[in-house]
């Protein structure tokens, strides 16, 4: 097992404060950081870097399983 497993995550915004539709920050990532490793995140403005970094740290809250040492946090689905 790695040292932090991302799997399956997904992060949903409302694209507006009055029901507005559901516009996705992550759609299902998945990956793997070993002991060790180093890990860069690059991509464009609003593709979602912070937002996976602050699901890993569980500042934000996603669909989906965030392992890190053997501690899983598996939303019940819907709940999150």
């Amino acid at each position: 097992m790695s040292l932090l497993e991302i799997d399956r995550v997904t992060k949903l915004y409302r694209s507006s404060t009055f029901g507005g539709d559901m516009t996705p920050a992550l759609r299902t990532v998945s990956f793997g950081i070993d002991r060790g490793e180093v890990v860069t995140l690059i991509g464009e403005s609003g593709s979602g870097k912070t937002t996976l970094g602050k699901i890993t740290r569980r500042t934000y809250r996603s669909a989906g399983v965030r392992r890190a040492r053997g501690d899983s946090t598996d939303p019940a689905p819907g709940t999150w």
